[in-house]
């Protein structure tokens, strides 16, 4: 009787723990754009709590991103992008398995170019 219960009772224990990590979890999605408002696609996504990175993404080809599985609480999202200023944003990931959007608009870094004149000596 027990060998005939014991599988049954392995996946009743095993979907608890699912069950409470959807519960205790959210999403975060949204788009990253420049300051043209076009999408920027390959930008770096950076989730933070306390300094230490959670987790991390980056956009898609339509400046898209998407975090599955995030633990609820309060924490720094961090959008970079070669050629642009960082932005740093205080979030709260709500649990449930709720999707919290969080966009981001990134400014284009100021790139100076300095030129150097060569002489050649004879």
């Amino acid at each position: 009787m027990i060998k005939k219960l014991l599988p049954l009772i392995l996946f009743v224990v095993s979907m608890q723990g699912t069950i409470f990590a959807q519960g205790s979890t959210g999403e975060l999605k949204g788009v990253v754009k420049d300051d043209k408002g076009e999408p920027l696609p390959f930008a770096n996504v950076v989730l933070t709590k306390d300094g230490v990175q959670v987790r991390g993404s980056s956009t898609d080809m339509n400046g898209t991103y998407w975090m599955k599985a995030v633990p609820a609480g309060k924490y720094q999202l961090v959008f970079s992008a070669i050629g642009f200023n960082k932005l740093t944003k205080g979030i709260t990931v709500e649990s449930g398995g709720n999707i919290t959007f969080i966009d981001a608009q990134l400014r284009s870094e100021a790139i100076v170019v300095e030129g150097y004149d060569f002489v050649e000596e004879t």
